[in-house]
């Protein structure tokens, strides 16, 4: 069985990636609004 702290610690990595994986589709998406909206 996989204890209680090494599942949070999967959950914790899991969630940071999502986030990081999440800030970096936003960062992309304004790079390419600021542009297309400069030229």
């Amino acid at each position: 069985m996989i204890s209680t702290g090494g599942t949070l610690l999967v959950l914790t990595i899991s969630v940071i990636e999502a986030g990081t994986s999440s800030v970096l589709l936003y960062t992309l998406h304004f790079q390419k609004y600021v542009d297309t909206s400069s030229n």
